[in-house]
């Protein structure tokens, strides 16, 4: 087992960046040799005690790289142990602010793209080819171009969703594929379609 672990660790893990970005950021950073970090003025990472962040170390998706980009003065905030799977994108505007909970993970080629702020809560599992945002990037007139993403804790999501600017899912929520997910969602419901609707209440999953 311990043989196992040098094994990974030498031979996909950026072993001295991991080391520099958890020294700087005063967490456990872990990234794969594929791992791109492009940090811009003042922006940084805050851990929780006992915080860590695994960047692109899992499954085997056909892009390898998985690039976390931090503009001026943003803040990623990491609470307990949280992982970001291979071709993966986090990438946070200037002045932005995303917050991702304990045992939370984004799986292969999703995207996190926040322009001013997201929370995503504690046991999330969110499924791959995930889109989320809290903008529109370009601007109709009179409209809000921007606006808060929540997500809250225990919430499923599955793959090729879509979750934009004002979208708010309660705690225990699962979304079901294709989905594109912009009101809402009241805790424990089971949310489909295009945009999305409450189909059926009270429910549970098993992570």
């Amino acid at each position: 087992m311990l043989i196992d672990k040098l094994f990974f660790l030498i031979t996909r893990v950026a072993i001295l960046r991991s080391l520099y970005y958890s020294i700087r950021f005063r967490g456990v950073m872990l990234l794969s040799r594929h791992t791109k970090v492009r940090l811009e003025s003042n922006s940084k990472v805050i851990f929780s005690k006992n915080g860590r962040l695994t960047l692109g170390l899992e499954y085997h998706a056909v892009a390898n790289s998985c690039v976390l980009h931090l503009g001026a003065n943003s803040v990623l905030s990491i609470e307990g142990s949280v992982s970001i799977k291979k071709g993966c994108l986090v990438s946070l505007g200037s002045n932005a602010e995303l917050f991702i909970g304990d045992k939370t993970f984004l799986n292969e080629n999703s995207k996190i793209i926040i322009y001013k702020k997201c929370t995503i809560g504690r046991g999330c599992a969110l499924s791959y080819d995930v889109i989320i945002t809290d903008s529109d990037v370009h601007q109709f007139e009179s409209s809000d171009i921007h606006k808060d993403v929540v997500i809250g804790s225990n919430v499923w999501v599955g793959f090729r969703c879509s979750i934009t600017k004002g979208a708010l899912i309660g705690n225990g929520c699962t979304v079901a594929c294709n989905s594109l997910v912009n009101g809402v969602y009241p805790s424990r419901s089971l949310i489909a379609g295009s945009p999305a609707k409450v189909i059926k209440e009270n429910i549970s999953w098993k992570r």
